[in-house]
């Protein structure tokens, strides 16, 4: 009988050596074993190769057990060879469930259909690929970035195989970034003053739309640009001293006459900003740049000039805020004290300070939006109103963006201060002004209408249901549900002195015609326009 047995032993030198003894018995005539016959081998590498090669699958099986990212294997009809626990929490089925099985038998057919043909590329293109693949989650559907490759066994069988991550976190904040700088981008446009970033290597890396304005050139032609290329050899020169201040990490403020090569000589006032990285670096500067040229032109006219730039300062009523959350430091403009009435000599700018700015009612509801804000890592916008010491109550709105720190917690936060109080009481205006109208519009027994020439835009009150029939929601948006009520014989006439009207300098259109009602009756009318004119005249 053979037989085979591997057993461990001891080496001369001391070493553990592997060994497989492998025997066989010799029997005589009647079957009596008379010798044993055998060999002995030394099988120590073998072992060490398998027990090497059992480590690895094992770390192997462990990273794609425990890795963030979906591992699959497929033969060339697409059934599956190999899904790692990634797959199997997402297609919601165990291993067994998944092998031998296709996308088509796992999921609804347009992700199926999707999956199929970008395999199908790779495998007839023979070279990897990447694409972006979705599926449906339980939560919703997700986006991969797919890196797939095809490769052949040993017995000559296509095989793709292919590694996925899920990036639609990722998307999401792409998404949610471009809102933010769109929202930010909004918001330095309304100041009028030229504002950018530049970074360490003097490149422009964001400009608002004064810089457009100024040098003639988009903002996608001007980011990138160093600032000698963008403002001129002798410009650049005059504000070299400052931009190396600046970088050094200080605050740098100067007005002087530069002469730019595409915006000619302007006199402005400039600020330089540092702005330093979570590890206290400076990483570029921000410049708030504004023309003063006009304050400029004459020495015997300059208190005149300064009393016109604080002027426009205030109808602007802007004021900028910045709040380093981790060291608590906050900074405010000198338009923002003013806006506050606030004295810089006795108030510190602080966050409690601006909140006890805020009167009573609305203290809480903005405390709550600038915590919303930091928690979330969103925009502030929010209105209240102070008790300002001369001008009384004043509604003001802030608004600002939250910048976070590579650990994504909130590193500071920056944005403006606005004076809405005159678009506040503009607004209650509007509402009682519209109140009235409704009011009149319901006491009297005349239908009324407008008609917005630039749009082709008609309004009816609702007196056309109870005087004509006619639903004023049901009518048509525009002139034609006027012209094709008007009786056939009258409408040429009175367009044509409607058009005559239009094109003179007077301001009030009257006609006398028939307009057909609900039942297809005509009622004799006396129609009244009064004609708003622009500046230039046009009706």
């Amino acid at each position: 009988t053979d037989y085979e047995v591997e057993e461990r032993c001891y080496h001369p030198d001391g070493s553990l050596h592997w060994l497989v003894v492998r025997g066989q018995l010799v029997y005589d005539s009647q079957g009596i074993p008379i010798r044993l016959v055998g060999v002995t081998l030394d099988i120590t590498e073998r072992k060490r190769t398998e027990a090497a090669l059992r480590e690895s699958q094992e770390l192997f099986q462990s990273f794609m057990n425990h890795s963030p990212i979906a591992a699959f294997m497929k033969d060339e009809t697409g059934r599956y060879l190999y899904a790692n626990p990634w797959i199997e929490r997402v297609y919601q089925r165990s291993q067994s469930e998944l092998i031998g099985k296709t996308d088509f038998e796992l999921l609804p057919p347009e992700y199926a259909q999707q999956f199929h043909a970008n395999d199908l590329a790779v495998l007839n293109s023979g070279q990897p690929m990447q694409m972006l693949e979705t599926i449906q989650h339980e939560d919703g559907e997700h986006s991969y970035m797919s890196f797939k490759f095809p490769f052949r066994k040993a017995d000559g069988k296509q095989v793709l195989a292919g590694v996925a991550i899920d990036i639609s976190e990722r998307i999401q904040a792409e998404v949610a970034l471009q809102h933010r700088e769109a929202e930010l981008r909004l918001i330095t446009n309304t100041v009028p003053v030229l504002i950018s970033f530049v970074d360490t290597e003097q490149r422009y890396r964001f400009v608002n739309q004064k810089y457009e304005e100024w040098f003639g050139k988009s903002s996608a032609e001007l980011n990138g640009k160093y600032l000698w290329e963008v403002l001129g050899q002798t410009a650049y020169e005059r504000i070299q001293p400052y931009v190396e201040q600046v970088l050094t990490g200080q605050e740098v403020t100067f007005e002087s006459r530069i002469c730019y090569e595409a915006a000619g000589s302007r006199d402005v006032i400039v600020n330089y900003v540092p702005r330093f990285n979570p590890q206290g670096n400076v990483e570029g500067f921000v410049a708030l740049v504004s023309d003063v040229t006009h304050r400029k032109q004459a020495e015997a006219t300059l208190r005149q000039s300064e009393e016109r730039l604080r002027i426009a300062q205030k109808a602007a009523n802007a004021g900028v805020w910045n709040w380093d959350i981790r060291t608590n430091q906050v900074t405010w403009s000198e338009e923002y004290y003013r806006l506050y009435g606030l004295d810089p000599t006795i108030t510190q700018p602080s966050y409690e300070n601006w909140l006890n700015s805020i009167i009573e009612p609305d203290r809480d509801r903005a405390a709550q939006a600038a915590q919303e804000a930091l928690e979330r890592q969103i925009d502030l916008n929010v209105e209240f109103r102070i008790l300002h010491p001369t001008l009384g109550e004043r509604w003001l709105t802030a608004i600002g963006q939250t910048f976070s720190g590579n650990d994504g917690r909130p590193l500071r936060m920056t944005g403006i201060a606005l004076d809405i109080t005159e678009r506040k009481q503009a607004e209650a205006a509007l509402r009682k002004s519209e109140e009235r109208f409704q009011l009149i519009a319901q006491a009297t027994n005349d239908v009324m209408w407008d008609y917005d020439l630039l749009l082709d835009e008609m309004w009816w009150s609702e007196r056309l249901q109870i005087v004509f029939g006619y639903d004023p929601r049901a009518m048509e948006s525009d002139m034609t549900g006027w012209v094709k009520r008007v009786h056939p014989d009258d409408i040429a006439r009175v367009q044509a002195s409607y058009e005559v009207c239009l094109n003179s300098d007077v301001t009030v259109w009257t006609d006398e015609y028939r307009f057909r009602r609900a039942n297809s009756s005509y009622a004799d009318i006396l129609d009244r326009a009064y004609i708003i004119r622009n500046s230039s005249g046009k009706a």
